[in-house]
């Protein structure tokens, strides 16, 4: 295996669905007051690189890690560092920009980052062959295990956990029992061996299971109308647990970026937005008028007791 592939899987994800990264010129520089943990010659392990490092290893787990498991994969990541600091130097370094290109606070964000992530694993086995000996990549793995890897896709846990979490929204707002733990066990047991007999478009729907539940949410959080046209759909079609996942998986469909509920949440928060600023226009216009007659009034001043007259007279 080459040296890239080996030890430059972060640098070489990044690389390709991140843009091309800038050439290094010597040590990357730590942040000003960034405390200093490891030294290595002329490259520094910092604080700030650790905590990005982290941050970055929770988001393809898609979950938080525990302190004891924070702490463990903190000390991995410092002893991994000093084996060779100018390459996971240059890790660090592609972690950082990364996440400085990215909203790490937006859901949809977050999906679309690990899907392109998991997306490059899946067709690039070499890349895959060197994530598992990286220390932070064995931690996500514990988090998050894969359940699949075949014919270039990779299904992990969280994508099974998303995708049920869609048809349990559903379920709920339908009115009817919602995916059991013991449905999501038997889900996962038997998905490896009729993975590759699913129909290619329900593969890639639980592939991308994150950022289709993030799409009916971006469509419908903050409206009224929209949301009630989606709940309207989801009562009038599920008569019973069976219908749960077709439904689900429409509603998922039609909430994608220029489907129809997308367009509907879209034109409704620009309907409120618009609106709203309306109503501060006119709040604004009847301020000034009521200031205007005050001051054209005959009225006398008024005064706090002892104090000067009330500013607008």
């Amino acid at each position: 295996m080459s040296r890239i592939a080996y030890a430059g899987l972060t640098v070489v994800c990044l690389s390709l669905w991140a843009g091309s990264l800038p050439a290094q010129a010597g040590a990357p520089q730590p942040s000003p007051g960034s405390t200093i943990v490891v030294r290595s010659g002329e490259y520094q392990l910092t604080e700030q690189m650790l905590q990005q490092a982290l941050l970055f290893a929770q988001i393809q787990a898609g979950t938080d890690f525990s302190s004891a498991d924070a702490a463990s994969l903190r000390a991995d990541l410092m002893t991994w560092f000093q084996k060779d600091p100018a390459k996971q130097a240059e890790t660090f370094d592609a972690v950082a920009k990364f996440l400085r290109n990215r909203n790490s606070r937006n859901q949809m964000d977050l999906a679309v980052m690990r899907y392109k992530f998991w997306f490059v694993l899946g067709q690039k086995s070499e890349v895959f062959d060197a994530f598992k000996n990286e220390p932070w990549a064995r931690m996500v793995l514990r988090y998050n295990p894969i359940l699949v890897n075949s014919d270039g896709m990779i299904i992990t846990q969280r994508d099974v956990d998303w995708q049920f979490n869609s048809d349990a929204f559903v379920a709920g707002i339908a009115g009817v029992a919602p995916p059991t733990q013991a449905d999501k066990d038997r889900f996962v047991a038997s998905l490896p061996s009729r993975f590759a007999s699913m129909p290619a478009e329900e593969r890639e729907n639980l592939r991308m299971s994150q950022a289709r539940l993030a799409s009916v949410h971006l469509s419908i959080d903050g409206t009224i109308k929209t949301k009630a046209a989606v709940e309207s759909y989801i009562r009038t079609n599920v008569r019973s647990s069976e219908d749960v996942f077709r439904v689900a998986r429409q509603v998922e469909n039609d909430s994608q970026y220029r489907a129809k509920y997308d367009l509907a949440g879209r034109a409704e928060k620009i309907n409120a937005i618009r609106n709203a600023q309306q109503v501060n226009r006119q709040i604004t216009a009847i301020n000034g008028a009521v200031r205007n007659v005050m001051k054209n009034s005959k009225l006398p001043q008024y005064r706090y007791p002892g104090g000067p007259p009330e500013p607008g007279y």
